[in-house]
């Protein structure tokens, strides 16, 4: 019987095989939008007994049929390029176009390696485990409140995060058996410093659906020091790519200073900018 691997999320990224991607990427496509196995046929407009065929058997689909996986999943151009290197690789007919198509393979691991070293990722949860936290902003809530010195009892967390106790004794509960916090004679105390989700995972738009939805509830709350921002302009593609670019160089910024603030307050920086066509 196959079970889903503990790993670090579902990414393409982690896989060798491009058959058993799918399978753990359907998993979290029927728990996050209903998706299955017959909705992947369907948009290789093939049957779903020849999905299944070669999802656990020896048949593999073709180059089309992968750039057509590609769009199901809504890869993006770097993730639907691995994506096919790997269909390529078990399609190959001789050692030495396998041996090749690895080479291609292992160059882009080894560049994306580079680049996690330098984003400092420190923890990452297994597949299981993120489908529970990110499901409701609750638990990263709860996670990041417990750093700061005067929220770290339930009493605290009720109170400031307006969280009922049932739930509340729910999420803490989750977190301790997680090992994202611990319990020293009910104070809490953060298990792992820092989580991070790339944003090739799938259970990202749920996380900014999330954290969106608390944006709404604190606009209607109406708070003097909060801050919101919504308003729909026109633009040169020029000037669009200029004010991206001062955008993400002013959340490093912002990154850099929340990295070494003083745990006093719970907030949430969320930011769109956006094409709409």
């Amino acid at each position: 019987m196959r079970t889903t691997p503990k790993k670090t999320g579902i990414s393409v990224f982690d896989y060798k095989s491009y058959k058993s991607y799918i399978l753990d990427a359907l998993e979290v496509e029927k728990y996050i939008r209903g998706s299955t196995q017959k909705n992947l046929a369907e948009a290789l407009r093939c049957q779903p007994a020849y999905v299944s065929q070669v999802l656990n058997g020896s048949p593999q689909f073709s180059l089309e049929q992968a750039e057509d996986t590609n769009g199901f999943f809504e890869h993006s151009n770097e993730e639907a390029e691995f994506f096919l290197l790997l269909v390529q690789h078990e399609r190959a007919g001789t050692t030495r176009l396998r041996k090749r198509v690895k080479q291609q393979i292992d160059r882009v691991l080894e560049g994306r390696l580079i680049l996690r070293k330098r984003v400092d990722i420190q923890a990452t949860l297994p597949l299981e485990t993120q489908l529970r936290y990110y499901s409701s902003w609750h638990y990263a809530a709860v996670h990041v409140a417990i750093s700061v010195p005067g929220l770290t009892t339930k009493s605290a967390l009720t109170k400031e995060l307006n969280i009922p106790p049932a739930k509340l004794n729910e999420v803490i509960e989750f977190l301790i058996q997680a090992g994202l916090i611990t319990d020293e004679h009910g104070i809490f105390r953060q298990g792992v410093s820092r989580i991070f989700l790339g944003s090739d995972s799938p259970m990202i738009s749920k996380h900014h659906a999330n954290w969106r939805m608390k944006a709404i509830d604190a606009c209607d709350r109406a708070r003097a020091d909060d801050l919101h921002l919504s308003t729909v302009v026109s633009l040169s593609q020029a000037d669009f790519e200029t004010l991206r670019e001062q955008l993400v160089r002013s959340i490093n910024d912002m990154r850099a200073v929340i990295k070494e603030s003083k745990e006093e307050r719970v907030a949430c920086l969320a930011v769109d900018f956006f094409s709409l066509y």
